[in-house]
């Protein structure tokens, strides 16, 4: 089974090229290509370095570096691990239209 945001987007590319409404698969990619900069910002947003951040996830602030920069992409579990990390959540939908809507709220 696919973990990895690489490993994931070209199994969704295919069923949603056959399967789904024109354009879905390019609205997804945009989405997950903005998950490092969703993780930043939130970052920044915290006043949380990411040597601090490392600390809160549990992940080697090495990877937290590569992830935050956009070199690499997470797991989904390290992704939804940062930004507990940080009091937010990740989270992706994705609608019938085929249109992805992206959310990072605060946790309460």
């Amino acid at each position: 089974m696919a973990k990895t945001l690489d490993e994931i987007l070209p199994v969704l590319k295919q069923r949603l090229r056959k399967e789904g409404p024109p354009g879905a698969f390019e609205k997804l990619d945009e989405h997950f290509s903005t998950v490092a900069a969703e993780l930043e910002a939130l970052r920044r947003k915290a006043h949380v370095t990411q040597r601090e951040l490392a600390a809160r996830s549990g992940i080697h602030q090495a990877e937290v570096s590569r992830i935050l920069s956009g070199r690499t992409q997470p797991r989904v579990g390290t992704a939804e691990r940062l930004a507990r990390a940080l009091g937010a959540e990740l989270r992706v939908v994705a609608s019938a239209s085929g249109r992805v809507r992206r959310s990072n709220t605060r946790k309460a």
